[in-house]
């Protein structure tokens, strides 16, 4: 297990270092208009990834080490019909959306594609972080990020510069090649002779959970991402270039939770479920601490290098920039110990409980982005995630408190009646 979270922590610190790169060479090239366009596309691709998350991957994370062989043939193939609609939905709204945003044709295939790529991406990385495959993973992000390169270079090569189509496409254009090369490396192939109703039937006994999964997913989105659509349409991309500037440097630690909790669904599934309540706990204290120790090593370091690190990221455009990392760095904490909580709330099959918790964090955080706009101070926005992220961490704590006693009676019951 622990070898796979390594693998699963390289890998996503790989990818991110890609990530981040390439927003710093975007900041550089792009006006803060089109950043903040660009911004505003890769917060809409994680969206669509996290309500696919909630209605796909994760079902499938959480039922696949507690299904037999025939039961995972049947749950494979649901959800693989169900992706599929997922995704040609997904596209005809990015193809809507991007009509809107841009009367240039070009770029509106580029927006649609691009969107639809991530989620058709992360799908298939599911399907081998559910199977503990996480070298097949590393695997299909090494083409990706090497595609990826080798596209935006011959941008650069061809004409001179990086434009907002050229890295559109060519991270849409190595999303899918990804796709494709980790889609033919899967050894249980989806059963094609299971009728089409028959799957969408075995989809609804998925749906009962994965409805509330959907609830918290959506009101996480509001609480995490709400701020990036106001802060646009309220006082335009230029100013959602200055906050997403902010934080991109914290990109790839959260990038790095997300690793983290792919392999560990699945593991803390089984924990739970095998009343091994102890190790449930243990793994998930030592996950939120080291989160901590992590942040705080990586905010010793920022500001230390933060002199030389300005000038060379940001190239003196945005005159605010000091205080908005600052602001991040705070919140980024909070995201990843409120997202080690979501991943045991998650794994322990809880998905109503949890629907709840951002329900209300994004009550509070969408009162105070309120506020912001009242008061015409787009910079706190931050505060925003802050307070939700916050309010939702004290209810998790409560909700695995709650669930971890019952389990253990439950267990302390049977024992006494064996």
């Amino acid at each position: 297990m622990k070898r796979n979270v390594i693998l699963s922590v390289i890998d996503q610190g790989g990818l991110s270092a890609f990530n981040f790169s390439v927003n710093v060479i975007l900041i550089r090239v792009l006006t803060p208009e089109n950043y903040g366009l660009y911004s505003l596309l890769f917060a809409l691709g994680l969206t669509a990834t996290s309500i696919q998350n909630a209605l796909i991957n994760t079902p499938l994370s959480v039922r696949w080490s507690r299904s037999n062989y025939i039961e995972k043939i049947k749950l494979e193939s649901s959800l693989s019909l169900v992706n599929t609609f997922f995704l040609i939905i997904v596209f005809i709204l990015s193809l809507l959306l991007s009509s809107y945003l841009s009367e240039d044709n070009t770029l509106t295939v580029a927006i649609a594609l691009y969107i639809t790529s991530v989620p058709a991406r992360e799908f298939i990385k599911s399907r081998f972080f559910s199977k503990v495959l996480v070298q097949q993973v590393i695997n299909l992000d090494v083409i990706f990020v090497l595609l990826s390169a080798l596209l935006i270079f011959l941008s650069y090569f061809l004409y001179g510069t990086v434009n907002l189509i050229s890295a559109l496409m060519s991270i849409a254009v190595a999303g899918y090649t990804s796709a494709f090369y980790g889609k033919a490396s899967l050894k249980m192939k989806v059963d094609g002779q299971i009728r089409t109703n028959d799957l969408l039937k075995e989809y609804v006994t998925i749906w009962q959970e994965s409805r509330w999964s959907l609830v918290g997913v959506v009101t996480t989105e509001l609480q995490n991402r709400g701020y990036i659509f106001i802060v646009s349409l309220f006082f335009g991309n230029a100013t959602l270039a200055l906050l997403q500037a902010g934080r991109v440097i914290y990109g790839p630690l959260n990038l790095l939770t997300a690793a983290w909790g792919k392999v560990s669904t699945p593991y803390l599934s089984g924990l739970f479920f095998n009343s091994q309540l102890r190790a449930f706990q243990k793994y998930l204290l030592i996950a939120g601490s080291g989160f901590i120790l992590f942040n705080l090593i990586f905010g010793i370091i920022l500001y230390t290098a933060w002199p030389y690190l300005e000038p060379l990221i940001y190239g003196g455009k945005y005159s605010d920039i000091a205080i908005v990392v600052f602001l991040w760095a705070v919140v980024t904490v909070l995201i990843q110990v409120r997202s080690t909580g979501s991943v045991g709330v998650q794994a322990m099959n809880c998905f109503k409980p949890l629907a709840f918790a951002t329900i209300y964090g994004s009550l509070v955080s969408g009162i105070v982005l309120l506020s912001v706009c009242l008061i015409n101070q787009p910079i706190w926005a931050i505060f925003s995630l802050l307070s939700g992220e916050m309010i939702a961490l004290f209810y998790i704590v409560i909700v695995i408190k709650k669930y971890i006693n019952e389990q253990s009676d439950e267990k302390l019951i049977k024992g006494e009646n064996s």
